[in-house]
């Protein structure tokens, strides 16, 4: 841990944003006690439909290609995430809807915002949206992520998605992705799931 963290200055933040690091948390808090955490928490019927199109192209090494495996990746993620925000204080763990996040993006970011104590004027918000918008980020543009290490000397310093990575950019995409048996496969794997409950009683 400490080669991430060595550069880090006083004031300046370390992100990490690696979604299967959600199983992880408990580990993440004993390295890093005052870490917050946001649960970002996604319809999983978008989500299984982005792995599954991960699948046949950029992801191909590792994303899933059934249905209902996706769905069982998803389950894992949100349930262990879930059960770890439930041992850590309120004020080092928060849950944000993806689906509130699209709708109101400065609302929400300005939550996310107090919640990690970071001041942040709306209207710089505003421009950060706009300057990172789907469109924007499929040409290569949008606030650079800076890169160290190993990373740094592949990909110049800064992270490259790779084509096709950002693909709708919005929620429930999943209806012209899904075919009904995909829908039917997701939803058995997803039988006894309470966090999957609010999304497909819709």
């Amino acid at each position: 841990m400490a080669h991430l963290l060595h550069d880090l200055r006083a004031g300046d933040v370390f992100l990490e944003k690696t979604p299967a690091h959600a199983q992880f948390i408990p580990d993440i808090h004993q390295f890093l006690p005052s870490a917050k955490i946001i649960h970002l928490l996604r319809d999983p019927r978008d989500v299984v439909a982005s792995l599954l199109a991960a699948s046949k192209g950029w992801g191909r090494s590792w994303a899933p290609r059934k249905a209902s495996d996706a769905a069982r990746i998803w389950d894992e993620h949100v349930s262990r995430a879930q059960a770890a925000g439930v041992d850590l204080p309120p004020e080092q763990f928060l849950e944000i809807s993806y689906e509130k996040l699209f709708e109101n993006p400065v609302a929400m970011l300005k939550t996310m915002m107090n919640f990690l104590n970071l001041p942040w004027p709306e209207v710089e918000i505003e421009k950060a949206v706009a300057a990172n918008a789907a469109g924007e980020l499929r040409q290569g543009k949008g606030t650079p992520i800076p890169q160290r290490g190993e990373h740094e000397k592949l990909s110049g310093g800064r992270v490259q998605d790779p084509a096709g990575f950002i693909r709708k950019a919005r929620p429930g995409s999943w209806r012209e992705d899904l075919t009904w048996l995909e829908c039917w496969q997701l939803r058995q794997a997803l039988r006894g799931c309470p966090a999957a409950e609010q999304f497909l009683k819709k």
